[in-house]
């Protein structure tokens, strides 16, 4: 299993090349497929009980202040201290499709949300 760090510089590296040059493509086919497994996995997770929702839009209205890059960075630290489901609602609250898209792509690609798993 990759360290939080590794996943992060990785990130950055192949989704943000204005940061670092992109190393790989994944083809189209092989990005469903990854969406299709991680939205099978999402399935088996239960919702964040209400009580956590106020930490989640407090922490998501901090997000939104950034740029994209360390939005990611930061929803990736949320993944491992707080969990996968945690860091997909936070950026679902902070209501920008971009990250939520760019997001849900990385925990898709390469399996990455299979580091967060417990």
């Amino acid at each position: 299993m990759m360290a939080v760090r590794e996943i992060i510089e990785k990130v950055i590296e192949e989704w943000f090349p204005e940061e670092k040059p992109a190393k790989k493509e994944v083809t189209p086919k092989e990005r469903e497929e990854l969406k299709a497994e991680l939205e099978k996995q999402k399935e088996k997770v239960p919702p964040i009980p209400p009580s956590v929702q106020k930490k989640v839009s407090k922490k998501a209205a901090t997000l939104k202040k950034v740029p994209v890059p360390r939005k990611i960075k930061s929803l990736l630290i949320l993944c491992k201290k707080e969990g996968l489901v945690y860091a997909i609602e936070v950026a679902k609250a902070t209501g920008d499709p971009y990250l939520i898209d760019i997001f849900h792509d990385i925990l898709a690609k390469d399996g990455f949300y299979k580091n967060f798993l417990k």
